[in-house]
């Protein structure tokens, strides 16, 4: 979010006249907000690594070349309904 709202005042402020401590200072917050979305970004699968069985599987699957034998063989499986593993219809 930061850097979405970080983008609509560069857009507002392009054409103002700025002074060379204020373009440093735009600089410097610019770079932290893109640092911080990427920090964002690349925790999520670190969370998802530490917390989620199923993930760490999947991503495992992928890493070894077999995560399509895997889905081929789950879009065999007849489910009516399949949000993961663990919660499943009763037949």
């Amino acid at each position: 979010m930061p850097l979405a709202a970080w983008n609509v005042y560069e857009g507002v402020s392009y054409y103002w006249v700025k002074s060379s401590t204020t373009r440093s200072l735009e600089a410097l917050i610019s770079v932290s907000f893109r640092f911080l979305t990427f920090i964002n970004i690349g925790s999520t699968c670190v969370v998802y690594t530490l917390t989620a069985r199923v993930f760490r599987e999947e991503l495992w699957a992928l890493f070894q070349c077999q995560w399509l034998q895997k889905a081929i063989k789950r879009d065999r499986q007849t489910l009516l309904f399949s949000v993961s593993r663990r919660i499943t219809p009763v037949s």
